[in-house]
């Protein structure tokens, strides 16, 4: 199994997808209005950091690595610091990388920071790839699918919650669900303690 670095892989539309989540559209509402996220979140009193971490409980997280030097540059703050508090493999493979990329895609599009003008940074109309709808948050990647795409939660819900929020989350993304749709014991333990995570 190789681990391909998510930032050779084709980047979405993320700049563009923020501004249409924070209401910012042309006058016939069809699209985006234009560039100018992070300008429009700073009009907003949001510059350099948001009080919260925002956990990301998917398929692990690139290489599974935290430190700056290991983390592709929209995971950094301005001072080139990384922002992943932590990397936890909650299943029985003991490795928080992400071979499949949805983690690390989710962690993106939640976080991404990429304000660059460089080439390749932005789409031909000047929105930048990789910019997040909250790109100075602090962000956290809980492990709970393996590298195969198989659910593997071997820890209770209680230590995922109850973990993401001692370490600062306040949001939580999961991108995923229950393939019968039905509001299993999983799902009641689960909202219980999202609602009672402290």
């Amino acid at each position: 199994v190789v681990n391909v670095e998510p930032w050779n892989a084709p980047r979405l539309w993320d700049e563009r997808s923020a501004q249409i989540v924070a209401g910012e559209l042309t006058a016939d509402r069809t699209a985006a209005r234009g560039p100018g996220y992070v300008a429009w979140l700073a009009a907003h009193g949001f510059t350099s950091s948001f009080p919260f971490a925002i956990d990301i409980s998917d398929s692990g997280f690139d290489r599974g690595a935290t430190a700056a030097d290991k983390v592709h540059p929209d995971f950094l703050d301005s001072n080139r610091q990384s922002r992943v508090v932590y990397a936890r493999d909650y299943t029985s493979e003991l490795d928080g990388g992400d071979v499949q990329g949805h983690g690390t895609i989710n962690m993106s599009i939640a976080a991404g920071s990429n304000t660059s003008s460089a080439t390749g940074s932005r789409d031909s109309s000047g929105f930048n790839y990789g910019l997040g709808v909250a790109p100075f948050a602090l962000v956290g990647s809980s492990k709970i699918f393996q590298s195969n795409g198989a659910f593997d939660l071997i820890d209770p819900y209680t230590t995922l919650v109850s973990d993401a929020y001692r370490d600062g989350a306040r949001i939580m993304s999961n991108s995923w669900g229950e393939a019968s749709n039905t509001y299993s014991i999983d799902s009641q333990e689960y909202d219980s303690r999202v609602r009672d995570a402290a």
